[in-house]
């Protein structure tokens, strides 16, 4: 079951914290970012939290780099 992001008002991102992958609604690169503005990872449609510390991050959209979603990785 996908649970929904931190923040995420238009709907353009799911996030599932049991399997830790965050998918793009909008195909294209992904990157996710912590937030002292690094990046962290990249993926292609999804990004894997999995491992990494618990925080907050953003994932932003190469396609629509205005869009982001903070995501919760507990």
């Amino acid at each position: 079951m996908a649970l929904p992001v931190v923040q995420n008002p238009e709907g353009w991102y799911r996030y599932d914290r049991l399997s830790g992958v965050a998918v793009s609604e909008v195909s294209g690169q992904l990157y996710l970012y912590g937030m002292d503005g690094r990046l962290v990872r990249m993926g292609y449609g999804q990004v894997s939290t999995l491992g990494l510390p618990t925080g907050i991050y953003v994932l932003k959209s190469m396609d629509n780099p205005h869009r982001y979603a903070k995501i919760l990785v507990e």
